[in-house]
């Protein structure tokens, strides 16, 4: 029998900033289900612009949840259509005040980011240049400047990305019939990190063969619960990307 290793890379796409994966994406169809990462939201409306589109979360209330810019382009990986956080993202209290503040450029914190506590005090004032931190400050909810902490903080599996590959790598089993045909490829899924940790929404985001997806969705669908993504310390649904190649040799 061939011998086969199963590589993994995990894509937590670090460089592109936790808030713009707690955000919607196209691909996920949007007019099917509403992904709102923070389940405030109690409907949207999307308005088209010049190579990308406006998307608009709405309270109950009919006051605004979030308004967050995108540019489409095509997936280098899919081929097919997909969004770029690309330009000004807000997102409000349900009092209407604001919460959040700041700018993307293709997926990367650019600029300023600000966010206020509920009572309009500044929260935090931080200076982003392509995803690095140049400078930042936090204060209290009375103005009160205190010890700055990170705006966005990733999911992690219990143990960080060593643990989660050795996990996945022992329970990995390679398909009889795609060993035998020869068969080996990257298969592409991407899932949901919930606000307690839990794994949900598994998907094929690229296929190589029917006995390869299966294999990967299963282990994945195994994975014990993670430490949720943040933030401004507040747990938050996050989507993340896993791409596993099975290579025989």
């Amino acid at each position: 029998m061939k011998r086969f290793y199963v590589i993994l890379v995990i894509l937590f796409t670090v460089s592109a900033g936790l808030f713009s994966q707690v955000l919607p994406s196209l691909n996920r169809s949007l007019a099917d289900k509403h992904p709102n990462a923070f389940n405030q939201g109690s409907y949207f409306k999307m308005d088209s612009v010049k190579n990308g589109l406006v998307y608009k979360d709405y309270y109950s209330n009919k006051k605004p949840y979030s308004e967050v810019e995108y540019l489409i382009s095509k997936n280098k990986e899919t081929g097919k259509p997909d969004t770029i956080a690309n330009g000004k993202t807000r997102v409000w209290y349900k009092n209407g005040g604001l919460k959040f503040d700041l700018n993307y450029e293709n997926r990367m914190f650019t600029g300023i980011i600000k966010s206020y506590w509920e009572n309009g005090k500044l929260k935090r004032k931080d200076v982003y240049l392509r995803d690095s931190l140049i400078s930042g400050a936090c204060f209290d909810s009375t103005g009160v400047e205190i010890k700055h902490f990170p705006f966005s903080v990733m999911p992690e599996f219990n143990g960080g990305e060593r643990a989660l590959m050795r996990f996945l790598s022992s329970r990995l089993m390679y398909p009889f019939n795609a060993q035998r045909l020869g068969i080996q490829g990257r298969v592409i899924l991407q899932f949901v990190v919930a606000v307690d940790g839990e794994i949900s929404d598994i998907r094929i985001v690229r296929k190589v063969n029917d006995e390869l997806d299966q294999e990967a969705i299963r282990v994945v669908k195994s994975m014990p619960r993670w430490k949720p993504g943040l933030i401004e310390n507040e747990p938050v649904r996050v989507y993340f990307t896993l791409p596993i190649y099975f290579k025989l040799a």
